[in-house]
């Protein structure tokens, strides 16, 4: 069996270098309404809340006309169009830690409410630190929020609207975001909240330094009559440094090996080896002899500040694990291995 696990490891060859990934993820909004004045001018309430249509209109009266976007006044007749304004909250949790934006997109399609089909200049108001959906928050949206950005729609129907990367890292980092849509040519009109078209946050991520991981190639089954899975424990931040990982369904009182390369063998499929799958390949990097006890598991964990490691783990490298393991009532070869597990390591 010593000779066994020399042949791992001498087998472990090959390099290569993590490369940036990039992914386009779409966000619907959590919660919509229609921010709607129960006097005239300055909305104080929820309308049409997660309904399949949202509503923009200035104020007007039968002494002013149609008036600005901002608070204020109403007066000098009977109002005949109280101010509304659609807004949206969205989830950004699914969006991984340390991924950044390279471009960001307000989609979704606007109908006509009035004869003016020349609409062309609008509004965003972004809020990232709420807690809740409140009307305290859209009061503050509708007052300009914690940014702002100027927007040319082009027209009705369906519309990408581009925001500025910069000013949703804030909302990055409150997993939250709240966004309000204005008009600056005081237009009515429908925005679609439902279907195809329902608005939605189009991001395009740089993920070569966020905090993600997965699991790739599949274990083969041990004397247990399970495959042992490798899983992680704490979190891939460099900063954080509380990464580990558990092993789980392991014959009981054997030993293992958990190592490490920067190569999925065979494109993540693995080759035969033992009675299992050797699925990581690179210049392998070992984490120490342990053993499975009684309840077939193992746990270590990796100090990014030791000697051993702190060159291999650095924000943005990625590095692939595995667990050898010895089983010597699960076929002639006498051991076998779990599932390759692969980390990005982030801030």
């Amino acid at each position: 069996m010593h000779q066994s696990k020399l042949s791992l490891f001498a087998l472990l060859a090959l390099t290569s270098t993590a490369s940036a990934d990039v992914e386009i993820i779409e966000l619907t909004a959590h919660s919509s309404m229609t921010f709607r004045a129960s006097s005239c001018c300055s909305p104080d309430h929820f309308t049409e809340f997660n309904g399949p249509s949202l509503h923009h209109s200035p104020c007007a009266s039968s002494g002013l006309g149609y008036g600005g976007g901002g608070g204020g006044g109403g007066g000098g007749g009977g109002c005949t169009q109280p101010t509304q304004r659609p807004a949206w909250f969205f989830d950004l949790s699914d969006v991984p830690d340390g991924a950044n934006i390279i471009t960001a997109f307000f989609e979704g399609e606007r109908l006509s409410g009035t004869a003016n089909s020349s609409q062309d200049n609008g509004s965003l108001a972004f809020c990232a630190n709420f807690e809740n959906v409140s009307e305290a928050v859209c009061s503050h949206l509708f007052g300009g929020g914690d940014y702002s950005q100027l927007v040319t729609w082009g027209g009705w129907g369906t519309f990408s609207q581009q925001i500025d990367p910069s000013l949703l890292s804030e909302a990055l980092h409150y997993e939250q975001l709240s966004l309000m849509l204005g008009s600056s040519e005081n237009d009515m009109f429908e925005i679609v909240n439902s279907g195809a078209n329902a608005p939605r946050l189009v991001l395009k991520l740089d993920l070569s330094e966020a905090c993600i991981y997965d699991s790739f190639c599949t274990a083969n089954a041990n004397s247990t009559g399970n495959a042992t899975g490798l899983y992680m424990m704490g979190h891939p931040s460099i900063e954080a440094n509380n990464f580990g990982l558990i092993a789980n369904n392991l014959p009981a009182n054997q030993f293992g090996i958990v190592f490490y390369g920067q190569t999925q063998l065979n494109g993540g499929q693995g080759i035969p080896f033992g009675e299992g799958l050797r699925c990581v390949g690179g210049e392998a990097t070992r984490l120490g002899v342990q053993s499975s006890g009684s309840f077939g598991l193992i746990e270590t964990s990796v100090d990014f500040t030791h000697p051993a490691h702190s060159g291999a783990f650095q924000v943005g490298n990625q590095m692939s694990f595995q667990l050898w393991y010895r089983d010597p009532s699960g076929g002639p070869s006498g051991w076998n291995l779990s599932n390759g597990l692969s980390v990005n390591f982030c801030e």
